[in-house]
């Protein structure tokens, strides 16, 4: 699936809930870099690695979670990088992509934990 698309995505998990049944965990680890110094990188290169390494983590995470509650189990992996817990040079946007993972991951364990969520 191409996890930049929301269609290709959608129709990824109703292709497993099909064949499958259910979705017990989802593994997110997809994801490039872009090596170079900052003020050298393309704003439009930043933005097409975001929409893999951090939107397509999260459009994937919501689109399994909706089959998941429904059946009230499930676990999701979200995998970051070392680039999460410290800026690496010359990997700046790599680095802010793997810290929004971090970020994402800490709060939605929080609301699982308070009951905020389904």
């Amino acid at each position: 699936m191409d996890i930049t698309d929301l269609e290709s995505i959608q129709q990824g998990v109703r292709t497993m809930l099909t064949n499958e049944g259910r979705i017990d965990a989802s593994v997110n680890c997809a994801g490039y870099g872009i090596i170079g110094a900052f003020e050298e990188t393309l704003i439009t290169e930043a933005r097409t690695m975001f929409e893999t390494n951090f939107f397509g983590l999260v459009a994937i995470t919501q689109e399994v979670l909706k089959s998941m509650w429904a059946k009230k189990s499930g676990t999701i992996v979200n995998l970051s990088s070392i680039g999460g817990l410290m800026g690496l040079p010359f990997q700046s946007f790599y680095s802010a992509s793997k810290y929004a993972i971090e970020g994402v991951s800490e709060a939605m364990s929080m609301e699982q934990l308070l009951g905020i969520s389904k």
